[in-house]
Order: structure tokens, then C-alpha cells, then sequence
């Protein structure tokens, strides 16, 4: 399919709803009501094809001393999949949707704010498909964005099985053997 400013929007929103919503966000489920990290988010990452990949990180301890359990790691994997699943069932507040439509809107305007950013600008639109206008094209169609929008960019976002890259201790990879068997099915 043909990259637009529309789908730049929706997977950008998506990606913003899932990492920050007020209530469908993971930083404010994983880590402020379930307590499991230090920091959590989703970041979307596009090249010049506008492929990409979303990530969705987490730093949580899981062998500290007042602890003595290694279940986080499950847990912040299940959480992951909870959120995402919202994502894909639309399972997100309107309120959220024009909130991060605002933030994107107040981003791409900051990508021009000094002389340098104006000259970075223009340089990255013309190796865009959409031309110079490419940043003034991606505001534009932000309000465009419906909730049907966003829930079918997650779908097709999420319709691959995921890539986990865990980096813990020893204990902590052993203790969920079991767990990530299941990953791989």
C-alpha cells in the first residue's frame, strides 16, 4: 500500500495512546497502577520506506533483595499484551485520542523551531515521498484520524508476533525458562 500523511497520523497515534494515554497507556498501567517498572513506553521508528518497527520497552528489577521474586518479567510481558490488546479492540478513550493528537500536532510543529531545524526540515523532504510539504501534509491529516483509524493501524501493527529482547541476570533468565518456552509457540 501507498505511505500517506493519514497513516504517518494514525500509527503515530497509536504508538502515543499506547506509551502515554491517560487511562489505555502503559506508563500509567504498568508502571504507575501495577508498579512494575521504573519507566515503560512504545516508540515508533520509521525509515525512509516508512517501515519500521514499534518498540515497547520496560527497566523493572526482578532479583533486588527486598523482593526475592523474578515474576516482573512475565508479568511486564503480560501487561504488554493486555495494553496492546485494548489497542486493537479500541479499547481507548476519546479523551486520549484528541490529548495525543494535540501532543503530535505541538511536535511536529516544534521540528522547525530553529533555523537549523527549518534547513533539516526541508533537507528530509526531499528525500520524502511526500515532498517538501511533508511535515505540513502529516499535520494536516492528524484531525483526519478517526478511532477506527487508530484501532486498524494496531491491528495491522500487531498482526505479527512479536521479537522479545530481555536483558537480565542469570537467575532472573532461569527462573522463566518456562515462561519464555511459551513465547516461542
Amino acid at each position: 500500500t501507498k505511505y500517506s500523511p493519514k497513516d504517518f497520523a494514525s500509527r503515530t497515534l497509536m504508538s502515543m495512546i499506547l506509551s502515554r494515554g491517560e487511562d489505555t497507556g502503559l506508563f500509567n498501567n504498568l508502571r504507575e497502577k501495577e508498579k512494575l517498572a521504573y519507566s515503560v513506553g512504545a516508540d515508533m521508528m520509521t525509515n525512509s520506506n516508512h517501515s519500521g518497527l514499534l518498540m515497547c520497552n520496560i527497566l523493572t528489577t526482578t532479583d533486588s533483595d527486598d523482593l526475592k521474586s523474578y515474576d516482573n518479567v512475565k508479568r511486564s510481558i503480560e501487561g504488554f499484551n493486555r495494553q496492546i490488546n485494548k489497542m486493537v479492540n479500541g479499547e481507548f478513550t476519546d479523551k486520549e485520542l484528541e490529548s495525543m493528537k494535540l501532543s503530535l500536532k505541538s511536535q511536529l510543529l516544534e521540528t522547525a523551531s530553529t533555523q537549523a531545524d527549518k534547513v533539516d526540515t526541508a533537507m528530509s523532504g526531499l528525500s520524502s515521498n511526500l515532498g517538501l510539504n511533508d511535515v505540513n501534509l502529516k499535520y494536516d491529516a492528524v484531525d483526519s484520524v478517526t478511532r477506527e483509524d487508530i484501532q486498524q493501524a494496531a491491528i495491522e501493527i500487531f498482526s505479527n508476533k512479536p521479537i522479545y529482547s530481555i536483558r537480565a541476570s542469570k537467575d532472573t533468565l532461569e527462573a522463566n525458562k518456562d515462561f519464555f518456552a511459551t513465547l516461542e509457540q
